[in-house]
């Protein structure tokens, strides 16, 4: 297993869609880390799921989802690390 570390802007289809595909699918789903770069960690199943190797934010309170539609122009970075 390797620890893979992946960032991602939040901007144009990822955005729409509030989801995000990984470069691999993790080892375990809920050991998924999502941090934005000025904000805080992100809690499992409260703020993303995790699908395979699709991440997503459409979840009612989510802190990812009500940022990234904020519609100031400014984009949301976000860090993902897990095991593959």
């Amino acid at each position: 297993m390797a620890l893979e570390v992946e960032y991602f802007g939040i901007t144009g289809t990822i955005k729409t869609d509030k989801a995000l595909t990984l470069s691999f699918t993790p080892v375990d789903p809920n050991e998924v880390s999502v941090d934005p770069i000025t904000g805080p960690a992100q809690i499992i199943n409260q703020d993303f799921g995790v699908t395979g190797a699709i991440v997503s934010w459409d979840i009612t309170g989510s802190d990812i989802k009500s940022v990234s539609e904020d519609p100031a122009d400014h984009t949301l970075k976000l860090r993902i690390i897990y095991e593959r």
